[in-house]
């Protein structure tokens, strides 16, 4: 009983850093592209930004959420392309959600992007833990 109650907590523990790493990733990217609008055009400075912050998320997410040692564990090709594949993925549940809200329930669309984030944080959560970062433990 002991050990399923740390396990729970241990959790909820990685669930909080995925949503500070969230919210960092988020303020981030919003910084990033002020300074970069000063420098680029509109165009690159979000393809700038976008890559500073899914960067962030990555290793943020590597490192604080779910404790995979930089040092320890290198970085390799498969756990980039399952990163990636996992963008993907958080994308499509995010848009299906979106979709599935407005157009399949007739709700509003700022309802239906809430639902489009909650479906794209808990796959992309669930995905990063038991795919992307499990391999490097």
């Amino acid at each position: 009983m002991t050990h399923r109650m740390e396990d729970e907590s241990s959790g909820y523990r990685e669930l909080a850093r995925f949503g500070a790493v969230g919210a960092g990733t988020f303020c981030l990217y919003f910084a990033s592209y002020w300074v970069a609008e000063q420098f680029l055009p509109d165009l690159a400075a979000v393809t700038f930004c976008y890559l500073v912050a899914i960067s962030f998320h990555y290793l943020a997410n590597r490192v604080f959420t779910f404790g995979v040692s930089l040092k320890s564990s290198r970085i390799d090709g498969a756990e980039l392309v399952r990163y990636g594949a996992v963008v993907f993925i958080g994308y499509l549940a995010n848009i299906s959600g979106f979709f599935i809200s407005t157009l399949g329930l007739g709700l509003p669309e700022a309802v239906g992007l809430l639902v489009g984030v909650a479906c794209s944080t808990a796959a992309s959560f669930l995905l990063l833990r038991n795919w992307v970062f499990k391999a490097s433990t």
